[in-house]
């Protein structure tokens, strides 16, 4: 019996070393986890200043925004405004989100006490335009739209037009558009291509009558629309120097040379070689 009693005492007593270790190095931790708290929250690396370049229009609001993403903290234990530790990609995503009008955001250090925001702002290059139901379904856009909002080099829908700016701007418009800004009309590339081919019809003076609507439907087909009524209709898909030559051609051809543009309903220019035209009913 004497053996026995002897060695539950030595696995009693090893159980207890056991558990004070482990008491121990809970207690270590603890104070290692609330060490390293408090040195979180030591102001020598909390930001205190954030510095806007860029967008001069929105400086003010784009700081009040990042230090409102810098107040309060993580889980009650992390501050947000630690310089290792502040939400960098939530003030950027979050600036693009709510600020439409900027084309892009970054956030980065400038020392343990402050942050930089770096801001670009969308220029407006043309107009994208809503028209209604009637005006829509019957593919007239001769009546003054509903809205439109200004299109920057991208091909992005981003903001309402502001007052006279209406008229100083090619206007498109698509049977795509989107509830929530910004959001994207065409590609960069083809916005940049057709905005390209627009601005040269108009600049070479291919007709005296002013373009009133450039219009792309779910087809990718483009509907240029004049003052006349006459209609010039390509592919989005086509390249526009090849557009823009055999539009040319055309308009050295008869019956083009012998009738005004204004007589011609439309030029349709979507079946490469082949020209299809037809003149308004006298």
């Amino acid at each position: 019996m004497a053996r026995v009693v002897g060695e539950s005492r030595l696995r009693a007593r090893r159980r207890k070393k056991f558990f004070v270790r482990i008491a121990l190095l809970c207690t270590a931790i603890v104070f290692l986890i609330g060490g390293l708290i408090a040195l979180l929250w030591a102001p020598f690396w909390r930001i205190q200043q954030v510095n806007v370049s860029g967008a001069e229009d929105l400086s003010s609001v784009i700081q009040q925004f990042a230090q409102q993403k810098l107040a309060g903290h993580y889980f009650f234990l992390f501050p947000k405004n630690n310089v290792a530790l502040y939400p960098k990609q939530d003030i950027e995503r979050g600036l693009l989100a709510q600020y439409p009008t900027l084309a892009s955001v970054s956030v980065y250090n400038v020392n343990l006490h402050a942050i930089g925001v770096t801001a670009t702002e969308r220029q407006p290059v043309a107009q994208w335009c809503s028209y209604s139901d009637a005006a829509v379904q019957s593919e007239s856009t001769s009546t003054a739209p509903t809205a439109c909002w200004y299109i920057d080099e991208n091909g992005v829908v981003y903001a309402p037009v502001v007052g006279a700016n209406a008229s100083t701007f090619i206007t498109f418009t698509s049977s795509n558009s989107s509830p929530t800004l910004p959001w994207q009309f065409l590609t960069p590339v083809q916005f940049q291509s057709l905005s390209a081919l627009v601005t040269s019809i108009l600049q070479n003076k291919i007709t005296d009558n002013p373009l009133i609507v450039a219009s792309v439907d779910q087809y990718d087909d483009v509907r240029l629309q004049f003052a006349s009524g006459f209609t010039l209709l390509f592919s989005l898909d086509d390249d526009s120097g090849d557009i823009y030559s055999r539009l040319s051609l055309a308009l050295t051809s008869d019956p083009f040379t012998s009738n005004p543009l204004s007589d011609f309903e439309y030029l349709d220019l979507r079946f490469g070689d082949k020209l299809y035209y037809k003149l308004k009913s006298p």
